[in-house]
């Protein structure tokens, strides 16, 4: 292991083996599908983006994470991901599953993206393009998963066990490092701790994975959250930053075409990010921080007019094209304050306190403060915002996974930087058997569903769990 990854770290050889493995990839399926060459060009547009979605990992790792734990870092994320991946083959060959319409589009949509190179490879590219704009689940996934699903046999459970290594293992990563990040704010000394824990919470965190587990990849949009979170924590904002405003603007459009909704978080936490940074440098005093407000003031306005003229498309389709209100009434359960009631169902009452005391201890913790505060204001405009067309379902409270997240991780450096060891054990060990028993009460409920249509209403669902560890 320590041979391979000293041989990793040298940089001729981390692209010379990357390019080798893609290529020699690609080439095989070129092989395998010379008796259907309309695949061809989709296998190939695939090929392309994956490149570039590694290359961004890359980025991310060479970027913001330090030398001295870019060890740690990849070891966790090689272990958390190949234990997630033993966790969703246990689930996913070992149930009786019968997938209903809302958890097959993305896998239907495999076979609608190829019968339209099939016919013709334009009218393959146009209906890419085309999804983008008019159709809320985009080709977007669907041409990322084509090359690796191309070596599968079809099924559904291949398809699931592909995005995750495409979605989910990516998004492993970013979590990893933006924890890394966020800890080394805190000036918290066993960062190592922090990010071991964190990593074991994603692994067992119920509503992460419930969507992925069903056929629906909407995690992938967590990717580029954390992405944009670490890009706007770690930036200065003291001048602009042509590379930075490039990369962020690239991301907010990923995040967007990834999943419709994920701009209700974007609609909450950009906002709240951008004001809060501006009042912390107004209220300081030096001349010097006076000068940066206004550098300040020109990067926000240029990343703001830069996301809205992307975005403006896209809530004109939403407010005035399409009414999604009334399309979705029937999912309109009760508006914002049913909402904050759903969510605490779907966290637990104990995790949910952990969670409040993180974001307490965000907002007493200065160098924590500005991120928690966005993350708080963040969260109440997500919500209203969303719920003005219809609540969450279980895949649509992803969006507010990154404020959840943040919390936890604020709660976990509290816990670590308490100067007792034996509290610091305790309030470590607490903060995992409540994970456990989270994830252990999800699956006897998951399970008990046998006819397969796993049903999460909070009627169906037995008190016995529901409150005390959420589901």
């Amino acid at each position: 292991m320590n041979t391979f990854l000293n041989c990793f770290e040298k940089k001729q050889n981390r692209f010379l083996f990357i390019l080798i493995v893609f290529v020699l990839l690609f080439v095989v399926n070129c092989l395998i599908n010379l008796s259907q060459p309309y695949m061809i060009p989709l296998i190939f547009l695939s090929f392309c983006l994956l490149i570039v979605l590694f290359a961004f990992c890359y980025y991310l790792v060479k970027k913001y994470c330090e030398k001295e734990y870019y060890r740690l870092i990849i070891v966790l994320w090689s272990i958390v991901s190949i234990l997630g991946l033993i966790i969703y083959c246990i689930f996913l060959f070992n149930r009786s599953m019968t997938y209903v319409d809302d958890h097959t589009v993305y896998f239907n949509s495999q076979d609608e993206l190829l019968n339209l190179f099939k016919d013709n490879p334009l009218k393959g590219f146009a209906g890419i393009v085309f999804s983008l704009w008019n159709s809320d689940y985009s080709y977007f996934i669907t041409v990322l998963l084509a090359f690796p699903f191309s070596f599968t046999n079809g099924s559904h459970e291949a398809h699931i066990i592909c995005y995750y290594l495409i979605f989910v293992v990516p998004f492993y990563l970013s979590a990893n490092i933006l924890t890394l990040n966020i800890a080394k704010k805190a000036n918290v000394k066993s960062k190592t701790t922090v990010v071991i824990i964190v990593n074991i919470c994603m692994l067992l965190f119920p509503l992460l994975h419930f969507a992925s587990l069903l056929g629906m990849p909407d995690i992938f949009g967590l990717f580029f959250c954390f992405s944009i979170m670490l890009l706007l924590i770690n930036n200065s904002f003291d001048k602009f930053n042509w590379k930075f405003a490039s990369i962020f603007t690239l991301l907010v459009i990923s995040l967007v075409v990834t999943r419709r909704w994920y701009i209700f978080w974007l609609i909450g936490f950009l906002p709240s990010i951008f004001i809060f940074v501006l009042f912390n440098g107004i209220i300081n005093k030096s001349i010097k921080a006076k000068i940066v407000v206004l550098n300040e003031i020109k990067t926000f306005a240029f990343l703001g007019v830069g996301a809205l003229v992307f975005l403006a498309p896209f809530i004109y389709r939403t407010l005035f094209v399409r009414n999604y209100s009334e399309e979705y009434s029937a999912w309109y359960l009760g508006g914002f304050p049913f909402e904050i009631y759903n969510q605490l169902g779907y966290l637990g009452i104990i995790l949910a306190v952990l969670l409040i005391i993180g974001l307490i201890y965000g907002i007493v913790e200065k160098p924590l403060r500005i991120i928690t505060l966005s993350c708080i204001t963040g969260f109440f405009l997500t919500v209203f915002s969303f719920t003005l067309i219809q609540n969450m379902g279980k895949h649509q409270s992803l969006c507010l996974f990154p404020y959840y997240a943040v919390f936890l991780i604020s709660f976990i450096i509290m816990s670590n930087k308490r100067n007792n060891k034996y509290v610091r054990i305790l309030l470590n060990t607490i903060i995992i058997i409540v994970f456990v028993l989270n994830a252990m009460s999800s699956i006897l409920i998951w399970f008990d569903d046998l006819d397969g249509v796993f049903c999460f209403t909070k009627y169906a669902i037995s008190s016995r769990f529901k409150w005390v560890f959420g589901v």
